[in-house]
């Protein structure tokens, strides 16, 4: 499965295969560009009203660049379909599209649990994507 990048936002057509070769480049190789990892961390105050002095009132707040918003959003994706194709899914998930983060977290609960129960677990890590 390849992505490929229509429509995003409001970026000039010519630049929509650079980054669909981009992301696709990060998927087959299995690692996120350096830049991707980059993050802004900022403090925000939690609401207009408190004490800007006192640094409980805040909470940090992360930003990332655009394009490794894009990354995460197609592994997202394709874990999803992967995990739904399967039948792996969480029983209890809320949300159609879990991050990332959430569905390895999930896996990793999936595992201890039946690791736990002296069960067999196996994984196919061929279609895994490393984050590193």
């Amino acid at each position: 499965m390849r992505l490929q990048l229509f429509g995003y936002k409001s970026c000039p057509a010519a630049t929509v295969p650079m980054l669909t070769h981009i992301v696709n480049l990060s998927l087959q190789s299995g690692h996120q560009p350096q830049s991707f990892k980059n993050r802004h961390v900022r403090p925000l105050l939690k609401k207009p009203h408190l004490d800007p002095e006192d640094f409980s009132n805040y909470r940090p707040v992360s930003n990332l660049p655009s394009l490794a918003k894009v990354l995460e959003k197609v592994v997202t994706a394709r874990l999803y379909a992967h995990l739904s194709k399967h039948d792996l899914q969480e029983e209890y998930q809320s949300a159609a599209v879990a991050s990332v983060e959430t569905a390895l977290v999930s896996l990793q609960n999936y595992i201890l649990r039946t690791m736990i129960r002296k069960h067999v677990v196996c994984c196919n890590i061929q279609a895994t994507y490393i984050w590193s």
